[in-house]
């Protein structure tokens, strides 16, 4: 039986780039030539070096998170004061010793300069070599879908008010990532912005559409009413598929550990964010 993909909203913007980063993978320092032909990135006074520099480069291959580049501890992040993407394994909890922590992360503004020297780096989940390329597998990626109308349960936390733009800002890089055409297989991403942090998860059976959708009605609603230390939202619960979960966890006071929980357990389809619902969007 053909599986169905069901979204809240139709409208979608596709969009895909190139991001450069002169670094290695494992978020070391590309210090060796990259070939006898190709010298670089030694003696190059325009390479990218993370330590060098507060922020990451700016995300432009919004499809391609190898092309992101790679932090090692969630202090790092503080340097930087413009908003960042960031994906990062919920299965490696932020708060175990044990942990291996790499936080892929890009800039989400427009103020950071990107002429720096790199090389382009591969898409691995275009590659041929794979036996099957997710991309022309995944439901939310082969199947159009069925548009519904539905409601995301709204749950706020104390009212420790702050700027409701630095949450919006981290809301409007989170609608370009899903809106981005290979990104319809992607479930997880977060973002940090001067202290605020937010997390996201969509199942495989909700089109991309969801995101953006929600992304929006939320970004509205928080212009409208202020952001507070704690907000969330989500579709969980209520008879409904583990597939079709959906939330976003957003924390004024930079708790990247309790927004990455939120989010693993959403991920896990059997256990929704409990607490006194205030009102739906």
């Amino acid at each position: 039986m053909r599986s169905s993909v069901r979204c809240v909203s139709t409208a979608l913007l596709w969009g895909a780039g190139w991001a450069y980063a002169a670094i290695n993978l494992n978020g070391s320092q590309a210090v060796l030539p990259l070939s006898e032909h190709d010298p670089s990135p030694i003696g190059d006074p325009t390479t990218y070096y993370p330590d060098q520099h507060d922020c990451p480069l700016p995300c432009v291959d919004y499809a391609n998170i190898h092309s992101w580049i790679p932090y090692l501890s969630v202090d790092r992040l503080h340097r930087c004061q413009e908003p960042l993407l960031m994906q990062l394994s919920v299965t490696q909890p932020l708060d175990d010793p044990e942990s291996t922590i790499l936080l892929r992360t890009c800039t989400s503004s427009s103020n950071i300069s990107h002429a720096f020297a790199a090389k382009q780096i591969d898409n691995p989940k275009k590659s041929k070599e794979l036996y099957q390329i997710r991309l022309d597998t995944a439901t939310a990626c082969v199947t159009t879908g069925i548009e519904v109308q539905d409601k995301l349960k709204l749950a706020i936390g104390s009212n420790n008010e702050r700027n409701s733009i630095y949450t919006t800002r981290l809301l409007a890089g989170m609608e370009k990532f899903f809106s981005a055409k290979d990104n319809c297989d992607e479930n997880f991403l977060f973002a940090y912005y001067q202290g605020t942090v937010a997390g996201l998860y969509i199942g495989p059976g909700l089109g991309k559409p969801t995101a953006k959708s929600a992304l929006s009605a939320l970004s509205s609603h928080l212009r409208t009413r202020g952001a507070v230390s704690n907000t969330v939202v989500q579709l969980c619960g209520d008879g409904r598929k583990s597939d079709r979960v959906f939330g976003i966890s957003i924390d004024t006071t930079g708790d990247l550990t309790a927004v990455q929980k939120t989010v693993s357990e959403w991920s896990k389809g059997c256990r929704c964010y409990r607490s006194h619902w205030r009102s739906s969007i």
